[in-house]
């Protein structure tokens, strides 16, 4: 028998231990769940999708004029409240480090201590902390725009959690007793959702560095949301070639062509900074609508999931991190780009969405077409274009270009002989050197295929983790393949 529930693609079936310290009915509440019971079984909806609401987990708005014009209206950040900062008063050593960075020469020590203060300082103190510190000690982004990033957080954090402490109970049905005694039972995973995470400062990192080594503005971040400072032009970064410091005189070269000429942007303002900022939490927003989502997370059999949930989450935080590292290492490590380059690809594959395997996600024929589906997605929005295009550009030119570098053509060699699978191949060969080259027939194949190819990949090719972020963004989806 099929039950109403069972058809209705909002409502998923769901397995809830009895080891849970609470029912079903009232662990819903705090999760944002509805639930129905139809025979012996249980299933749940996400609160929004139930009253037929849009599901947005981030709220951007813009908090009044020009930054150094006048002070922020920022009353609301009195009601933002942080458990870390019950003994800010006592801390000397954190306050010190503060003041002496508030009076640097140095921009990157006075957005050090002023992201230190908006994550740490008391509520009923920070309008009057951050509009101090705006006005008086960081001139360099007055004429610039703020932002205010305010996060559902029994949204955001609450299905995270939900989904992490279900696998844990599946797989130690002792653990909800143990936690009856000791809370610090139920912390395990906690750094899962920490550091870059908190207030949502993990989506917006890349848009801020999608230029790097140029920096379109700075993030702030507390648990309920982020303010983010938005320069009047990009500033940061460096046009020179040449090692900045002593350690860099000593950085690896390997896999990259050495980088011979400086990197270049066209010039942009504030407002294509505002106009991106607010398509790319509008994007996120729509992704994350399913990836909060129990009902975008089923087993064959149709259940919920929580493992799957769990796993496309972490997923995504470590892509973010890889492609954030990406973005800040431009122009500085080239190797360490490629290697966070193929990590990147192996959690693009792992990650689903309609990105595609790593035969996909290599193909420069498939990468023209996705670069020309992002140009006409883009049509129209010239400041988003003006950002985003340049660095998907310059990727897909340095993937197509692999494929003309092959010193070896002759097709008796056992080598793929279409373009996108040489490339294919030659970039899994680079990628699996030293573990995963060891006499199978695949390996042998990938080895000719090394061995017949210059063996030095462009130095944009690390950014092709950006644009299928990119693509990510404007064509990403899961439900259709769960269900």
């Amino acid at each position: 028998m099929v039950h109403k529930t069972d058809a209705n693609p909002a409502w998923v079936r769901i397995a809830w231990p009895p080891s849970m310290p609470r029912t079903l009915e009232a662990s819903a509440k705090d999760i944002g769940w509805r639930v129905r019971r139809q025979s012996n079984a249980a299933f749940i909806c996400l609160e929004e999708r139930y009253l037929r609401q849009p599901v947005v987990a981030m709220r951007l708005h813009r908090l009044g004029g020009r930054i150094g014009d006048e002070p922020l209206q920022l009353s609301q950040l009195a009601q933002w409240t942080q458990r870390d900062t019950a003994d800010w008063a006592s801390k000397d050593r954190l306050r010190a480090e503060i003041g002496r960075n508030t009076s640097s020469s140095e921009l990157a020590d006075r957005l050090w201590a002023f992201r230190c203060i908006f994550t740490v300082a008391p509520s009923e103190e920070l309008p009057h902390l951050v509009n101090t510190f705006l006005l008086e000690h960081l001139p360099e982004l007055h004429g610039g725009t703020a932002q205010l990033l305010q996060v559902d957080a029994a949204l955001y954090h609450g299905q995270v959690i939900a989904a992490s402490l279900l696998v844990r109970a599946a797989h130690d049905p002792g653990l909800m007793a143990r936690a009856r005694n000791d809370d610090d039972t139920l912390m395990g995973g906690a750094g899962l959702d920490s550091q870059n995470l908190l207030g949502g400062a993990l989506f917006l990192y890349p848009a801020m560095t999608a230029l790097g080594p140029l920096q379109l503005g700075c993030v702030a971040s507390r648990q309920t949301g982020s303010l983010v400072a938005l320069y009047p032009e990009p500033i940061g970064g460096s046009a020179e070639l040449r090692p900045r410091t002593i350690a860099r005189m000593m950085q690896p070269w390997y896999f990259t062509k050495v980088r011979t000429e400086p990197i270049t942007t066209e010039p942009l303002t504030g407002s294509d900074s505002e106009q991106l900022l607010s398509w790319w939490v509008g994007q996120w927003n729509r992704l994350l609508a399913e990836l909060l989502d129990p009902a975008t997370h089923r087993t064959s059999q149709g259940d919920f999931d929580p493992s799957c949930m769990l796993g496309r989450f972490v997923t995504l935080e470590r892509l973010l991190n890889c492609v954030q590292g990406i973005l800040m290492e431009t122009g500085l490590n080239d190797f360490v780009r490629m290697a966070l380059f193929f990590d990147a690809m192996d959690l693009c594959e792992g990650l689903g969405g309609g990105l595609g395997g790593w035969d996909r996600l290599t193909a420069p024929s498939r990468a023209l077409k996705d670069l020309e589906a992002i140009r006409e997605e883009l049509h129209g929005n010239d400041s988003v274009s003006r950002v985003v295009l340049p660095r998907c550009e310059r990727a897909v030119r340095a993937l197509v270009s692999l494929g003309d570098t092959f010193r070896d053509t002759d097709t008796a060699r056992p080598v793929p002989t279409s373009s996108d699978a040489r490339v294919s191949a030659l970039l899994h060969a680079l990628r699996n050197a030293g573990h995963g080259l060891r006499g199978d027939p695949r390996s042998s194949r990938h080895l000719a295929t090394l061995v017949s190819h210059e063996s030095a990949v462009p130095t944009d090719l690390p950014d092709l983790a950006w644009f299928h972020l990119v693509r990510l963004l404007c064509f990403g989806r899961w439900r259709q393949a769960s269900a």
